[in-house]
């Protein structure tokens, strides 16, 4: 439920580079003796690209380590490649809930809190919560270390430096957060507002011990061992002299000096150092026998949504992007490499190996990352032009396209009914990546980048009814409106696919413009619900994709007519897509149509999403505020329910009743706002005139029971201030007092008895009024 990234094998990987030395001018210095005896001030480090910031963090983690009775965590922001998860702010916080969270004695009274609050995982956090949630926890140690490293590689700088201000304002005297970047003006800006900073700079002469004591561990490896102690101390005087306070540099450098065959070619690597990391990647790049598939290696390394493995990336090269007679790139499988680690050897220098996990499996391989992030910022710049290595220039639409084309290629290997069975599955390393990625490359590439002739022509051939054995067997590999993924799953999806495959529906679904064009230009049948039961249209507003919708319906498509999941302004409403909502609406489309077998309206469907612009156009429309009412919950219930305040506030506005449906069985507004525990909706529908004592859910249950007994002492106050009867009891004799007891609210049953709640004898089902509150048609 909480998706947490695992940034350990980043640390590990730092440690290698880690001698018993490296860093004690930091640990040593008056800066760090400040932070680790001051909390609540935040310790700095920054430094440019390449100065080994990420290594200095590995001493900082292993004196938190040492603290005994104190809590600590690290996170390592890493833009190498596109994973998601180690670029948001989210992921950072869940991430050191988590690690918190292990070091406590029991799961953490907040989490178990925001887990409740969450439907009991059903429903994912929003940041506020997280972050609030963090907070909690850390009030509950003595003292927390966090440790943060890369702060100028989150995708989210602005929303990452405002969360520090927050949380460091906020810890009272627990948290000592040390954090490391460049100096990026906004970083640099952001933090020194900060009354509380300290920083630290890492310069030169200031890292030249830590380079030195790295130096000397290497050159005392056996691999450096054919060379001669003179020889030895050239290499050291030569890299020390050039490093200039660049850890990178002088690990690259060792890296290829390693390669010298002789004292000849030692001599002469020696006497041409680059001068800096850029002329170092551009002497690398120009220098390959095989520029061809470097280029896609590191493309697909930068880019790709996930880590890869090396049998993964070798893989690669078996799609052949030279000159044929189509015109497009192809499997050819005498291109595979003999030995997947010749990839080591084409990008020497420019990657490494390090622990990993693979998306959604078990298996915890060795994964390839680029060496540095360093890297990919060269193979993007403008910088590159300036060298010999212009040829492997890239960008972010063009590596997605690349990765989208060498996806599909190894797709249309698949071409027969026989070609993939559980057995050959394990041969083609790339399949499942190739099957589960290639849309997310393909919509990040834009769909009209460079006239990207290639790429159009693949994605509209794979839903070509030509290609159904293709498209069989990538939905077999994987399925988005069916996700689970691997072998045990592979039989499964055989089975089911005996029946025709609905290219219509994947190409709505997914968003591919020119393949829907192209299958109507071809006759296709538009109307049939395949596919989670949706027409192309529904399939198209539900995944948001608003040239197909206009499209279709310049081809006259029935607007109203409903899949499975409900109309097509169903699915938008729900969705969230407020362009398709419009156009629909512009097209005549019916605001209070159900399609098939929805029971709720598009109304109640975006109010229940809390998708605010949406309600109001719908109402502007004359969608009925009040449908819902006895079949199930309204657009009001279903925003109380949710949480969505502005909504309620709009639906409140435009004349709900706070009081409709009283008595219902699913819970009138009130009940289930004060069963969630949402304060300010709580208090919005009484200002409104709701009925405090008013009874609903199965057991006919007030408010105050319900909020007492899910331990919303907030709520319990407001709805006692009131007016709440204390002792009013449900249908089977519950009182709020009984509910609070029996579920430990300790502080709620203290305060009800304050107020004059009597004790009565424990009915029976006691947290049968709980289960029944929270069950929605």
């Amino acid at each position: 439920w909480m998706d947490v990234p695992d940034t350990s094998p980043n640390f590990n990987a730092a440690r290698k580079k880690h001698t018993p030395d490296t860093g004690n001018w930091l640990l040593d210095g008056s800066a760090f003796k400040r932070w680790k005896e001051n909390p609540d001030l935040l310790l700095w480090l920054h430094g440019g690209p390449g100065c080994g910031k990420t290594v200095l963090w590995c001493a900082v983690i292993d004196f938190c380590d040492s603290k005994a009775s104190t809590g600590y965590a690290y996170f390592f922001f890493d833009a190498r490649s596109a994973e998601a998860a180690l670029l948001a702010h989210e992921k950072l916080v869940r991430s050191i809930i988590m690690q918190l969270a292990h070091q406590c004695d029991g799961i953490p009274v907040a989490l178990t809190d925001m887990y409740a609050r969450c439907q009991h995982g059903s429903r994912q956090p929003p940041i506020d919560v997280l972050e609030a949630t963090l907070l909690r926890i850390i009030t509950s140690f003595d003292s927390v270390f966090i440790v943060i490293d890369s702060l100028d590689e989150c995708s989210e700088r602005e929303e990452i430096v405002q969360w520090i201000h927050s949380i460091v304002s906020s810890a009272s005297g627990k948290l000592h957060m040390a954090v490391s970047s460049r100096p990026e003006p906004e970083i640099m800006q952001g933090l020194r507002l900060l009354s509380q900073l300290t920083e630290v700079s890492i310069s030169g002469h200031r890292i030249e011990s830590d380079i030195r004591s790295y130096l000397n561990t290497w050159l005392s490896q056996h691999d450096a061992a054919k060379w001669t102690n003179t020889q030895k101390e050239m290499i050291g005087a030569a890299l020390m002299d050039g490093a200039d306070g660049m850890f990178r540099w002088v690990a690259l450098q060792a890296d290829h000096l390693i390669k010298s065959a002789s004292p000849r070619e030692l001599a002469k690597r020696l006497k041409s150092l680059p001068r800096d990391l850029n002329e170092s990647y551009s002497r690398t790049l120009a220098e390959s026998l095989d520029p061809g598939n470097l280029k896609r290696f590191l493309q697909w390394l930068a880019y790709s949504r996930r880590a890869m493995t090396i049998n993964e990336i070798a893989e690669v090269a078996v799609i052949d992007f030279g000159d044929n007679d189509s015109g497009l790139p192809v499997y050819e499988a005498d291109r595979r490499f003999a030995d997947p680690d010749h990839v080591f050897s084409l990008c020497y220098g420019l990657i490494t190996e390090v622990e990993g996990t693979i998306a959604h499996s078990c298996i915890i391989p060795e994964v390839i990352k680029l060496a540095h992030f360093s890297v990919k910022e060269y193979l993007i710049s403008e910088h590159i032009f300036s060298g010999a290595a212009a040829n492997f220039h890239t960008d972010e639409q063009l590596s997605h396209s690349v990765i989208a084309q060498t996806s599909l290629a190894y797709l249309f290997h698949f071409d027969k009914s026989t070609s993939l069975s559980e057995d050959t599955l394990p041969s083609f390393p790339l399949a499942q990546y190739a099957a589960e990625y290639w849309i997310t490359h393909f919509h990040s590439a834009g769909f009209d980048y460079g006239n990207d002739g290639a790429l159009q022509q693949l994605s509209v051939q794979l839903f070509d009814p030509s290609s159904s054995y293709v498209m069989r067997n990538w939905l077999c590999l994987y399925d988005p409106e069916w996700p689970q993924r691997g072998v045990e799953f592979f039989n499964l999806k055989l089975n089911k696919f005996i029946t025709p495959i609905s290219p219509v529906h994947y190409a709505c679904r997914i968003g591919v413009t020119a393949a829907v064009a192209n299958l109507i230009k071809n006759g296709a049948d538009f109307s049939h619900n395949r596919g989670r039961g949706r027409s192309g249209l529904t399939a198209a507003c539900n995944g948001g994709h608003l040239e197909i919708v206009q499209l279709l319906l310049t081809h006259g498509v029935d607007i109203d007519a409903g899949g499975y999941s409900g109309t097509a302004l169903q699915e938008a409403a729900s969705e969230g897509h407020l362009e398709i909502v419009q156009l629909l609406l512009a097209h005549g489309a019916d605001v209070e149509v159900r399609g098939g077998n929805s029971s709720s309206t598009a109304l109640q469907d975006a109010a229940s999403k809390g998708h605010l612009a949406i309600v109001e156009l719908l109402l502007a429309h004359g969608a009925n505020i009040g449908a819902g009412s006895g079949i199930n919950r309204t657009a009001l219930q279903r925003a109380a329910y949710e949480g969505h305040l502005e909504v309620t506030q709009l639906l409140l506005s435009h004349g709900a009743d706070a009081n409709e449906p009283e008595g219902s069985s699913l819970g009138h507004a009130l009940y289930v706002a004060s069963s969630e525990g949402h304060l300010e909706i709580v208090e919005l529908l009484l200002v409104h005139g709701a009925h405090v004592n008013a009874v609903g859910g199965l057991l006919e249950a007030p408010a105050l029971l319900l909020a007492s007994e899910r331990g919303h002492l907030g709520v319990v106050q407001l709805l006692l201030a009131h007016g709440a009867h204390v002792n009013a009891k449900s249908s089977i004799s519950q009182t709020a007092l009984s509910q609070a007891s029996a579920w430990g609210r300790v502080a709620i049953a203290e305060l009800l008895r304050e107020h004059g709640a009597v004790e009565v004898e424990q009915p029976n089902f006691v947290g049968f009024c709980s289960a029944c509150s929270i069950s929605e048609t």
